[in-house]
């Protein structure tokens, strides 16, 4: 892995990782970016007034990770031995190992840090995890093959994406229910919920189309034309525009929230 400088891109380091590594996640402050390796490590990158790097054995099949909002833990999912794994980032430790269901991958957390939410693909459903205690607190159905989750800002909707169903499900999290099924297009990929929390993205992996479900409504408002092999989604801060990667065509397309259209291809190597 690189670390490049903000302003001008300029190469400020390289170090190691495990054997392939998958997702960065860096905290909301930027002090830290944790790395899993499919080789069992997770590499912590902490950014201070000196940078340095270490690598964490913690076994298994380290999947696409997250972290607590304030920084001070990880939640990775291991996807051959089924648990949720809880690392303190401070101390670069091990504190809990959470059976979850069948395939584990990217969790989400509550605003609070009080619940973990993972979804496991082989078992089409979505664990909850008491962050405290690392007891789950519930097992909620999804649907075929759960993959990507995302929530809405207040902390009270759950998405996820159902990769082998088209479809992307809605969860009450305070009543810890399903209350809606969206249908959107062929193999969800990425889910990502924009900074107001009216509108999501699910990625369709099997075309060139991006579906944009409104939340409060429980319905895809409109689909939009992107580019082979889209995947995930940032936002402007302002949350008025979406930007969408698409592997397979090496553009990004840019989406107007305001107007619900493409409003540019941008290529990118």
């Amino acid at each position: 892995m690189v670390r490049l400088d903000g302003a001008t891109l300029a190469l400020q380091g390289r170090f190691f990782t495990g054997e392939r590594p998958i997702m960065p996640t860096a905290a909301e402050k930027g002090s830290v970016v944790i790395l899993p390796g499919r080789n069992g490590l997770l590499t912590l990158a902490y950014d201070g007034e000196e940078f340095r790097s270490a690598n964490l054995p913690i076994g298994g099949r380290p999947s696409a990770s997250t972290m607590s909002h304030d920084g001070r833990r990880a939640y990775v999912p291991d996807t051959l031995r089924n648990l949720l794994v809880t690392v303190d980032l401070e101390q670069g430790m091990v504190l809990a190992e959470t059976p979850v269901g069948d395939g584990p991958s990217h969790p989400v957390v509550t605003p609070d840090d009080r619940i973990v939410c993972v979804a496991n693909s082989r078992s089409h459903d979505i664990s909850l995890v008491d962050a405290h205690t690392f007891q789950v607190l519930d097992t909620i159905p999804s649907g075929e093959a759960a993959h990507q989750t995302t929530m809405t800002p207040d902390g009270r909707v759950l998405l996820v994406a159902n990769f082998f169903e088209d479809s992307v499900s809605i969860v009450d999290l305070p009543s810890r229910t399903r209350v809606a099924v969206v249908p959107v297009g062929p193999y969800p990929h990425g889910l990502d919920i924009a900074p107001g929390g009216r509108y999501a993205v699910a990625t369709h992996f099997g075309d060139q189309w991006v579906s944009i479900i409104d939340v409060p409504a429980r319905k895809v408002a409109t689909r939009v034309a992107a580019g082979l092999g889209s995947s995930h989604t940032a936002f402007s801060p302002e949350g008025d525009r979406a930007y969408v990667t698409n592997g397979l065509a090496n553009t990004i397309t840019v989406i107007d929230l305001k107007s619900l259209e493409a409003t540019a291809q941008v290529g990118v190597g």
